[in-house]
């Protein structure tokens, strides 16, 4: 791979917002993932079967792949989407009518996504969660939350529903949960898309480990009972042998 900077020499990455620099329009199209085991050459355009390199001769075939979706496909499918995370070929098949691979260096960066405010009252906490908090032990982070403001990392979610707007926590319980008790309307977070099962692992990695073993345990089983191959969701250490022999006599 060449790298993933554009035309412009600056990073293009999910969440980057770029112009394509061969176009006479002045469309702006979203990056949703530059896939490190593609180039251009080994991505194939499924409508002719023909690689991104073939269509794009004068590129380097070795050169890096951007996934883009132009800007009024983004605000129609993926609105919350803030680029924190990126999305998986396979996801944006799924998420998404169309999108794009186009060269790396052939793009402009003109902006980033940024976190977005989200109703507190949308939020949910996560199904596996088990952490209880109390304003006399988080007095500190109570009061680091002015009214109106936010804390320092945005909490990340993941879209439940869309009619009404739903939102599943996957990191920032705590700072949710402070958030409502100085009575905050709204919350700054990340939003990602995916499968949900990529989801939860996202929320496996951050809070697993963190659990007492007996915590840990219960978890995974309730985790094993909804997925399958729940070893593919925990870190490698965790042990999820007893949880899935009880889950799956």
């Amino acid at each position: 791979m060449t790298g993933t900077r554009g035309a412009d020499g600056k990073l293009i990455s999910h969440g980057t917002v770029v112009v394509d620099t061969e176009s006479s329009l002045s469309k702006r199209w979203i990056c949703i993932s530059t896939p490190p085991q593609f180039s251009i050459a080994e991505w194939t355009l499924a409508q002719d079967d023909h690689s991104v390199a073939s269509r794009h001769p004068s590129y380097d075939p070795d050169e890096d792949i951007a996934l883009v979706v132009d800007e009024t496909t983004f605000i129609e499918t993926i609105p919350y989407y803030t680029g924190s995370t990126y999305i998986t070929p396979t996801d944006a098949s799924s998420l998404l009518p169309r999108f794009s691979a186009v060269p790396v260096s052939r793009l402009k960066r003109v902006g980033v996504l940024r976190p977005v405010p989200i109703p507190t009252s949308t939020i949910l906490p996560n199904r596996y969660h088990r952490q209880q908090y109390s304003v006399s032990d988080q007095k500190d982070l109570i009061d680091s939350i002015e009214p109106g403001g936010d804390p320092n990392k945005p909490p990340l979610l993941f879209p439940q529903s869309t009619d009404p707007p739903r939102f599943e926590l996957l990191d920032g319980h705590k700072r949710v949960w402070a958030a409502a008790v100085v009575e905050n309307e709204t919350i700054t977070c990340n939003v990602m898309y995916g499968s949900e099962r990529r989801a939860i692992r996202e929320w496996a990695y951050e809070h697993c480990t963190k659990y007492p073993q007996p915590t840990r345990e219960a978890v995974i089983q309730q985790m094993a009972e909804d997925f399958e191959r729940v070893n593919e969701l925990v870190p490698n250490w965790v042990d999820v042998s007893t949880a899935v022999d009880r889950s799956h006599p």
